[in-house]
């Protein structure tokens, strides 16, 4: 990748990538983890992958490792934002009862106004986007003993719980 779109693409991505780190970063803080650090300097991966920001934390002997679920997984938490942006504006909607989503183009009337909303709501959607590597340590959480009790149990709390308090 040339310099000038590596450039462009961190200048682009920055306000997203701080959003998703800060949330890795949050996370990771509010657990417990100790020597947690952030960075915001993108890095050129291996082939064409940019690594545009990270979170390093070290997991002591004394942490689990379905520790690290939470902290992987909640950027996601930028989408619950994202969807109620676009609520308030009118440009969707999302019906339980029907099980649809409906899009409203109409509300959508190119002033600077939607163009401003519509950047942001992108940076949010890029904020909740999980990379390859949320996704191996989230798993890499979950495929364990505790990972697997915690999956059951919920399994079993909402079979024969939740089941019997929802049904009316």
């Amino acid at each position: 990748m040339n310099r000038v779109r590596f450039f462009i693409k961190t200048i682009f991505y920055l306000p997203g990538t701080f959003l998703h780190e800060f949330l890795h970063y949050i996370g990771a803080k509010i657990l417990g983890m100790r020597n947690v650090s952030i960075s915001l300097l993108p890095k050129v991966g291996e082939g064409p992958e940019v690594i545009m920001g990270s979170v390093n934390a070290n997991l002591s002997s004394n942490h689990s490792s379905l520790r690290w679920l939470v902290p992987a997984l909640l950027p996601k938490a930028w989408w619950i934002v994202l969807y109620f942006l676009i609520s308030y504006y009118g440009w969707v909607e999302i019906s339980i009862e029907e099980n649809a989503v409906y899009f409203y183009p109409e509300n959508i009337h190119n002033q600077l106004e939607d163009y401003i909303i519509g950047y942001i709501a992108m940076q949010l959607f890029w904020a909740g986007s999980l990379s390859f590597q949320d996704w191996k340590v989230a798993m890499h959480s979950l495929v364990s003993v505790k990972g697997m009790l915690l999956i059951g149990g919920g399994y079993i709390f909402y079979t024969y719980v939740l089941d019997g308090l929802l049904a009316f």
